[in-house]
């Protein structure tokens, strides 16, 4: 038997985890970009 809290415990700890997972995706485009424009300037 499982209690609902525990569900909603384990479907908040995935959204948190996906979460951080498209934040640091996203910062390290940021500095991708950066990197590259830095590096394509003659």
């Amino acid at each position: 038997m499982t209690s609902s809290g525990s569900v909603i415990t384990l479907v908040l700890a995935c959204l948190v985890m996906l979460a951080v997972i498209v934040f640091m995706i996203w910062i390290l485009r940021k500095l991708v970009t950066r990197w590259l424009e830095r590096n394509s300037r003659p």
